[in-house]
This record gives C-alpha cells, sequence and structure tokens, in this order.
C-alpha cells in the first residue's frame, strides 16, 4: 500500500514538472492483444491486426528480445529501408542494450548518432528515459530499476517517410501497457 502511495506521488509530481507517466499498467485495450513474458519478466498489449516474436530475427544468437511488428512491416536486406513499424523489447544483455547499464550513458551521443531530444517518463511505474535521433528513425526508451537500465524498448519506423502522429501514438498507447511481473 505505501509503495502505490509513493508511486502515485511520485507520477503526480513528475506530471507536474512536465514528464509523461505510465505508471500502471491500462486495463485491457478492447480489441488488443496481451503478450507475457514470465521468463524476462513482464507483460504488454499490443494490436490486435499486429504480430509478435518471442525473439527477433536478427541480432546475436543468443539475443532473448522480442518484437512486435505492424501488419505492413516489411524489412529487406538494406536495414535502413523498413515498411511499418517494428518495436523491439530488449531486457538487460541483449545486442543493443547500452554495455553500462548507466542511465546518464544513455543520452550521450556517439559519432554515428546525433540526439534530438531525451526526456524523462514514467513507464510501468518506473522511472524511463525517451530518446529520439536526428539522423535515425528509432525512438529508445530506457526502463530504470535502481536507477539501473533493465529494458530498452525500442521503435522504428520508416526513414524515408514522416510518421503520422497516430503512428507514434500507438508507440504511446502500447508504452502504457507495459507491466512488470514483480
Amino acid at each position: 500500500m505505501k509503495l502505490k502511495l509513493f508511486l502515485i506521488s511520485i507520477s503526480a509530481l513528475l506530471a507536474l514538472v512536465g514528464y509523461k507517466t505510465y505508471s500502471e499498467a491500462k486495463t485491457a485495450i478492447p480489441g488488443w492483444k496481451k503478450f507475457t513474458d514470465k521468463q524476462v519478466g513482464y507483460s504488454i498489449q499490443y494490436p490486435e491486426k499486429w504480430t509478435i516474436e518471442k525473439t527477433c530475427v536478427g541480432g546475436y544468437a543468443n539475443d532473448t528480445y522480442s518484437c512486435i511488428k505492424s501488419p505492413e512491416l516489411g524489412l529487406s536486406p538494406i536495414p535502413d529501408v523498413i515498411k511499418g513499424q517494428l518495436i523491439t523489447i530488449g531486457p538487460k544483455g541483449s545486442s543493443y542494450f547500452p554495455s553500462s547499464g548507466v542511465p546518464s550513458d544513455f543520452c550521450n551521443e556517439d559519432p554515428m548518432s546525433k540526439i534530438k531530444s531525451c526526456t524523462d517518463l514514467i513507464v510501468g511505474g518506473r522511472r524511463a528515459i525517451k530518446k529520439t535521433f536526428e539522423n535515425y528513425p528509432f525512438i529508445d526508451v530506457a526502463i530504470l530499476k535502481q536507477e539501473q537500465i533493465e529494458f530498452v524498448i525500442r521503435l522504428q519506423y520508416p526513414s524515408n517517410l514522416l510518421m503520422s502522429s497516430q503512428s507514434f501514438e500507438t508507440f504511446d498507447q502500447i508504452l502504457s501497457t507495459f507491466h512488470f511481473l514483480d
């Protein structure tokens, strides 16, 4: 009970200072499917016509990340050519997970990426950081546990097309359903 009051208080405070909060997972969204990964420790909902793969194709052989795919997704051998949306959910240890796991490193630019924005939010009742890029068609959301990055959720979208606000709203809705099992 005290933890729930604490999370509600933190969520209210963060909302006042401009954080977007997804403090508690929404109840079932009508027409959406639910995926639960008991091994990694989360559940998430996604639109009915989308699909989910427990282990995404690509990355390293020992990767444990899942992916949610929009119905129009089509991957080509060239990574920059994507139609539709791909959302990957990478727990600690997956190939694109930040090596240090330290939140302050998450928003540091490297020679390849130009960061457009880095903002704090709450996902699944935990502090998270949302990073957008100027030169990559990605949005990364790092979810923290005890001030260490525990998950990275990435939205990939077509680099040759402007995404509609509806596409980003769908990503926000999916984030709002993220729930930790612990």
